[in-house]
């Protein structure tokens, strides 16, 4: 949480190169056992992350019987929660950093999940035909990128006619994020613009995430609730630390 609390440099990269060398410098694949035994127990019981699996999981739709693409996976966060919950699934996690794919590999054995292909690739440039998917999601992976927008397009590309795309950023629209948060921050009317230009009809932009993930909230059950409560209050609903939006492709 220390990124909340200290002013730092915005930063967004232009190059697949670039991505690779920031989570390299930042050692998010470098985990000792128990580092990796502690985030397993975390995507058990982290209430944080029920609430964006659960998010995915009521609109993915039909996309949830077919192929699905984690645009950004890195490890895995997103795309374990959703097999945990569909074992029978298909995903492809696709990630610009070899490192955090390997760590994704290791944890789906430690898991004992199948199902999962880990490809490495760069979000501007796809390596994967028109309309590959039945749907796609993406977490906190758009606003490191500068062209977000051209991003968007080349998702909503890989996405086959009528299939789903659900994308999280952080939230521009959240007080605390746009003051502190070490990159930009996109509101949840940008993520919608960004998919009407692509082409793609918007079902639903909002926001989840309205508790700061703080430890100490992590196992508290209500959680859930507060948060699917929030998102219900007009005056509120937009505020919640990450801007989602669900958009589905054009027939």
């Amino acid at each position: 949480m220390s990124v909340f609390f200290k002013r730092q440099p915005k930063i967004a990269f232009g190059s697949q190169e670039e991505v690779t060398a920031y989570w390299k410098r930042e050692g998010a694949h470098r985990l000792s056992r128990e580092q990796i035994e502690d985030m397993l127990r975390l995507m058990i019981d982290d209430v944080t992350f029920r609430i964006t699996t659960d998010f995915f999981a009521g609109r993915l739709g039909a996309a949830l019987g077919g192929r699905l693409l984690d645009a950004g996976c890195g490890w895995g966060r997103s795309l374990f929660g959703l097999k945990r919950r569909f074992p029978d699934l298909r995903v492809t996690g696709v990630d610009v950093t070899p490192e955090l794919l390997d760590l994704g590999r290791q944890l789906m054995e430690k898991l004992g999940v199948s199902g999962v292909e880990w490809k490495e690739g760069n979000l501007l440039k796809l390596d994967f035909p028109d309309g590959s998917f039945d749907g796609v999601i993406s977490t906190r992976v758009l606003h490191y990128i500068l062209e977000p927008a051209a991003a968007v397009r080349e998702l909503v590309r890989v996405t086959r006619p009528g299939g789903r795309l659900v994308v999280m950023v952080p939230n521009r629209w959240n007080p605390l994020l746009r003051l502190r948060y070490h990159t930009r921050v996109y509101s949840p009317r940008d993520l919608a613009g960004w998919f009407r230009s692509a082409g793609a009809r918007v079902i639903e932009s909002g926001s989840v995430g309205f508790i700061p993930p703080f430890r100490f909230l992590r196992k508290f059950s209500g959680l859930a609730l507060i948060d699917r409560a929030l998102r219900r209050i007009p005056l509120v609903r937009g505020a919640g630390g990450l801007a989602v939006c669900v958009a589905e492709k054009s027939a």
